[in-house]
């Protein structure tokens, strides 16, 4: 079922392909390889298509006009060395830089239309979650709004220090620059403690998905991919069946490695990327609103056992299993080592230079019958936005960041889709339509982002072990349940 977001997604991305087909192909230069700040090298002349919308999306802000007489709106986003981000909160003037320009000219208009000025820190998110919660325990408001880093977000979500954002006045969650797969798999008791928005991109940054070398698919005579993907036939099973003669010791050296071959490129971060795709969860919530371990489902648990049927296969390269980090699969799949590779969208960036055409898919459904395509939206490489429960103005925290998410849509939101889509990750026209899926279908699990009793690290380490799932999960399964119950007693006491 689609949403409004999901709408938003297919409008911005046909207006970007009926531009593209007027414009001359062009390339980039860059070089491969994570930095504190993703690279982004569009020209400012690149920029003047998305500052100029007849229509703006800006003007059905439902809060009410305000001057917050030079009001310091103080922001607060995790970093880690050598991680790729995007500082995509604040910027001190135009360089010629799209997302930069995108983000100065997006603050620029809030500060002049609600009497604000924007300052962003970013901090090592172990140090982050420290402060957020030494600050909000001694009633000081440090900063208005905090960006934790998702997988470490559980020692704030339980420390009971996050305002219930249901609580601020003014805003009509249903806007469509508020995303609603967030909003529905997130709250919790009837409350909110965390959002995303179009107000980020880096949530954007950790969606998974699955490219293909366009080069080594015609070597082995696989036909189009896509139709795979609109036919209703792109499955686990389709994908094992393309990757499992696919293996060859390029050197020689009778051992396969990082220097060979293979079906399929990925990470133990595959088994959760797979678990999600096939319509598995670690938790969920019930009727009532509140968290339930759904992993221990039969249906999940034999979906969690035919993952490992994946990545535990002959074909299947984990970088992991080699000490290797993202780049050495990256390495691999710009030199032809792979005829697939999971990836998230903040890797593709490192494919700049890649000389071999590739391509885009969703990650395969579990079986034809699931009714849509899923994707993670990765714990450790995206970001949610979080409010501390000290704020003193709920009224101007409210149109403040509804005036940013707002004003985003049309500014950082267009930049990062015409420059992610035109100038670097799109090879191809249909590359265009499977994007628009991958990204109208992303997957917030409770499990990852609570991390109950372990049981998410535990399936993340299981291709290592010799354990089937039933039996990792009889291990995990009391702690997880522990834990939920610890989290629902704590939502009534504070409720």
């Amino acid at each position: 079922m689609k949403n409004k977001s999901i709408m938003r997604f297919a409008a911005l991305l046909l207006s970007l392909l009926m531009a593209a087909s007027s414009m001359a192909a062009c390339s980039d230069a860059g070089q491969s390889g994570s930095e504190t700040k993703a690279p982004t090298d569009g020209t400012a002349a690149d920029t003047s298509a998305v500052t100029d919308a007849e229509t703006s999306t800006y003007d059905l802000l439902s809060v009410p006009d305000a001057n917050f007489d030079n009001y310091e709106f103080r922001m607060l986003a995790w970093s880690i060395s050598g991680y790729t981000i995007y500082e995509d909160l604040d910027s001190e003037g135009e360089t010629g830089d799209l997302i930069n320009d995108a983000v100065y000219r997006r603050n620029t208009r809030v500060e002049e239309d609600y009497g604000v000025t924007f300052t962003a820190e970013y901090m090592a998110h172990d140090k982050l979650n420290t402060i957020y919660q030494q600050f909000v325990r001694a009633s000081d408001q440090d900063y208005d709004i905090v960006f934790p880093l998702p997988s470490a977000i559980s020692t704030v979500l339980n420390a009971n220090i996050l305002y219930d954002m249901y609580q601020l006045p003014y805003i009509n969650w249903d806007e469509p620059w508020w995303d609603q797969d967030s909003i529905k798999s997130l709250s919790l008791d009837g409350k909110l403690p965390m959002v995303n928005s179009d107000m980020t991109i880096m949530d954007n940054s950790g969606v998974a998905c699955i490219l293909f070398n366009h080069k080594l698919r015609e070597k082995y005579q696989l036909g189009n991919l896509y139709e795979l993907v609109q036919n209703n036939q792109w499955t686990f099973e389709k994908m094992e069946e393309l990757c499992k003669d696919i293996k060859e010791d390029l050197n020689g050296d009778s051992k396969y490695d990082d220097n060979d071959l293979w079906g399929l490129l990925g990470s133990k971060d595959s088994n959760y990327y797979l678990l999600h795709a096939g319509g598995g969860r670690y938790a969920d919530k019930d009727d009532s609103d509140m968290p339930m371990i759904t992993f221990g489902d039969e249906r999940t648990l034999n979906l969690a056992q035919d993952v490992l049927s994946i990545t535990r296969a002959d074909y299947f390269f984990d970088h992991h299993a080699f000490n290797g980090m993202d780049a050495m699969k990256e390495k691999m799949f710009s030199q032809d080592q792979g005829l697939f590779t999971t990836a998230r969208m903040i890797n593709v960036e490192n494919l700049r230079n890649m000389d071999t055409d590739y391509g885009f898919l969703p990650m395969p459904k579990y079986e034809t019958s699931q009714e849509n395509y899923y994707h993670s939206v990765s714990v450790h490489k995206s970001t949610i936005m979080t409010i501390p429960k000290t704020i003193e103005n709920p009224e101007r925290t409210a149109t403040v960041v509804s005036a940013l998410a707002a004003a985003s849509t049309e500014t950082l939101q267009t930049a990062y889709y015409d420059y992610v889509l035109k100038e670097k990750y799109s090879r191809d026209v249909d590359s265009i339509q499977m994007l628009d899926i991958i990204f109208g279908s992303r997957v917030y699990d409770l499990g990852e982002f609570y991390s109950f009793g372990g049981l998410n690290g535990a399936y993340l380490g299981i291709n290592t072990s010799k354990n089937d799932v039933a039996s990792m999960y009889a291990k995990f399964e009391a702690k997880a349940q522990k834990d939920v119950e610890k989290l629902i007693e704590n939502l009534q006491k504070n409720s």
